[in-house]
């Protein structure tokens, strides 16, 4: 009998891992990965639905209770109060998931007044509704892992938080990134099994889960490459190393789209006001970005999805004259200008009280500004003093440094690092 015991008792802990497991599989396949300030809440608050399951389920077939609170180390005669603390939980547990449903979504944006009341009271809605989606999906995410298993793909995750009304904007960013890389990926909407599940939560929750869940789930997939995007996180799924190229891809286009890379709003205040300095010469930085894409998209004729060599050159000389027809002669000057505003983010980076990850973070971005801003600064140089050619050739190097081992834009970004750096270090 002790070995059944211990088998028992063995099988029962590894049960209760896998189902924690899948409950958290199923959240992230649900919502993405929320930002770290939100993920403890929203744990919670799943856990809660799931609880309040089981406390209902409990009052209403009194067997079920009599199991619940068999199961509970009661001390004798406490019973009684057990079940009468059922019932209390089976009236109050959605009012406090209504409760967190409101605490989830920024100060900024939280209701007052009666529309509060209203969204707290959400609670009795949205609590069966999150259980049953959890349930559902408590079966679909094994699943879905399980595919992933047999076909050895890995899953990785770039966070990002999408600004209110950018979720189209930042998807079709995302995909001509893709598609710049060398990725030819189909976009459409995400298998019914995903989109049905959150319109569901969506409507139950009101304004305090639509921050979590978008309209219509979008979806990018090839043969070997899915990658789902959420308002708070671009999920890819596929082999190794066509992950590890569509998240590079991801990750150079994300901080020129309508998204923010860092959760707290001292990061934000320095990501908006990174895009403020860019934006002065937008056009001018978008011809370098439009030169880079051009050349990636043809570099490779072996490539899946690719134009043609030929075609390239072609989008790329498009490129450099739209850059002699966007510019005039001040648009040097003012290229200068936003690259010494974005050197004067230096000292506020340096007394940013932050975590380190998004410390990180902010510094990527502030170069990635800088370097387009330096690209497009030598591509309209050489097309307005040296003819067109030199344009082409400094477009050239612009969107494949790798060839050019003595290219200059990048030597200047990494003295600046080099300098900042220093002045950083402790005296």
């Amino acid at each position: 009998m002790a070995i059944f015991a211990s088998i028992f008792a063995a099988a029962g802990r590894f049960l209760g891992r896998f189902l924690n497991t899948a409950l958290g599989w199923a959240t992230i396949l649900l919502f993405g990965q929320v930002p770290e300030s939100r993920r403890l809440l929203l744990s919670l608050i799943t856990l809660g639905s799931m609880v309040w399951v089981a406390v209902l389920v409990g009052v209403l077939i009194p067997d079920v209770g009599a199991v619940l609170v068999a199961a509970l180390p009661v001390p004798e005669g406490f019973e009684q109060w057990v079940r009468l603390g059922m019932v209390v939980a089976a009236v109050v547990l959605p009012l406090v998931i209504g409760l967190g449903g409101l605490l989830i979504q920024d100060p900024d944006g939280r209701p007052t007044g009666v529309a509060l009341i209203k969204q707290v009271l959400r609670g009795y809605l949205y609590t069966p509704v999150l259980a049953g989606v959890l349930a559902f999906l408590f079966v679909e995410a094994p699943l879905r892992r399980l595919r992933a298993l047999i076909k050895r793909w890995e899953t990785a995750h770039v966070p990002l938080i999408v600004k209110p009304s950018g979720y189209e904007k930042v998807t079709a960013a995302l995909h001509d990134a893709l598609r710049a890389a060398g990725l030819d990926l189909a976009t459409r909407a995400a298998p019914r099994a995903l989109t049905l599940p959150a319109k569901a939560l969506a409507w139950a929750g009101g304004t305090g889960v639509s921050g979590l869940v978008p309209d219509d789930l979008a979806m990018m997939s090839a043969d070997d490459l899915e990658i789902l995007v959420y308002p708070s996180d671009v999920s890819i799924l596929g082999k190794s190393e066509t992950v590890a190229r569509a998240r590079a891809a991801i990750a150079s286009r994300l901080p020129f789209t309508a998204a923010y890379l860092t959760a707290g709003k001292e990061g934000q205040r320095i990501e908006d006001r990174l895009a403020a300095i860019a934006a002065r010469v937008e056009s001018v930085r978008h011809v370098s970005r439009a030169t880079a894409t051009a050349t990636a998209d043809g570099a490779d004729s072996d490539t899946s999805g690719s134009a043609d060599a030929a075609a390239s050159r072609s989008a790329v000389k498009g490129s450099v004259d739209a850059a002699v027809a966007a510019s005039d002669g001040d648009t040097a000057k003012a290229i200068d200008q936003a690259i010494g505003d974005v050197q004067g983010v230096d000292e506020e980076l340096a007394n940013l009280v932050i975590s380190w990850d998004e410390w990180e973070v902010l510094y990527r971005v502030r170069l990635q500004v800088e370097r387009d801003l330096r690209a497009a600064h030598d591509l309209v140089q050489a097309a307005n003093g040296n003819g067109e050619g030199a344009a082409l050739s400094a477009a050239d190097d612009a969107s494949h440094p790798e060839r050019n081992g003595h290219d200059r834009a990048a030597d200047r970004v990494v003295a600046r690092l080099h300098d900042l750096l220093h002045r950083l270090a402790p005296r």
